[in-house]
């Protein structure tokens, strides 16, 4: 820790040139991508760097199918579900028996291994979970209700994590009891308005991951794919005036000093 950060514009640039390499082999021939918006980000609580991108792909018959079924939610989270694990390996769930096996830590990092090495690709995507898409709460996810911000310091009230893992069953104890257990993949409706897909899942903690994306970048990744009802060959403007919102915020989103950044790194290697 104490090297990253002394040499941070190294490593800076080694993330950099990474997440190009990225997009120019995996990015452009399994994910399909055509058009990108990319956002280099600071945030001690997550690292020194890390990037957010929204893609384009170039084949629209997902978002054909979408419209079509329009009406009827379940299908369309049935259709979502199957497709999406086809084309990039998405799930939300777990090889019980392997995955309660597994041990994994900083010496055994799966992510140091390279994909060109790996020889039971299975085995190698339950490591990368386990190690990289485990989700723990912490002071990151979890907030208050506004109505309880506004009480005296020594009252706490349980959090809830914004995540989705739920509420802390003791104030102050980060212990969520984790993701909802489903058979059926559901569409849902998440606090900013956006409709989403939540998959079919059999594990509380594991974060819904794309496998072609997570064994590629061999690192933790967060994937989302965007739902929209409308005709994608006569898209409805209000619908990409939303996406146009979302680049715009992060695009105008602030980072971290320089200063505070040294000091969460130290705060970090210390503890």
């Amino acid at each position: 820790m104490r090297l990253l950060d002394e040499y941070s514009i190294v490593v800076q640039e080694f993330f950099q040139k990474r997440v190009e390499y990225w997009l120019n082999t995996v990015g452009r021939t399994v994910f399909d991508i055509k058009h990108f918006w990319l956002r280099y980000e600071f945030a001690p609580s997550r690292g020194q760097i890390h990037a957010h991108m929204l893609a384009i792909c170039g084949d629209p018959s997902f978002n054909v199918v979408m419209h079509k079924l329009r009406d009827d939610k379940v299908a369309q989270a049935k259709f979502l579900q199957s497709w999406s694990k086809e084309a990039y390996g998405y799930t939300a769930s777990v090889d019980n028996d392997l995955f309660t096996e597994i041990t994994v830590d900083k010496s055994s990092s799966p992510c140091s291994e390279l994909f060109s090495n790996i020889t039971t690709r299975h085995a190698d995507g339950q490591r990368l979970l386990k190690f990289c898409q485990n989700h723990s709460c912490s002071g990151y996810c979890l907030r208050q209700k506004r109505k309880s911000r506004k009480r005296k310091r020594g009252d706490q009230e349980p959090r809830t994590c914004r995540s989705g893992a739920g509420m802390e069953k003791t104030a102050g104890m980060a212990d969520t009891p984790g993701f909802e257990l489903r058979g059926d993949p559901i569409i849902i409706a998440d606090s900013r308005g956006y409709n989403r897909i939540e998959l079919s899942r059999n594990n509380q903690r594991v974060v819904q991951s794309s496998m072609d994306m997570l064994q590629s970048w061999r690192g933790n990744c967060d994937f989302q794919i965007l739902l929209y009802d409308c005709d994608p060959f006569n898209p409805d403007p209000s619908e990409i005036a939303r996406v146009i919102d979302y680049v715009v915020a992060y695009a105008c989103k602030g980072n971290c000093t320089l200063v505070e950044e040294k000091k969460q790194t130290k705060k970090l290697v210390l503890g």
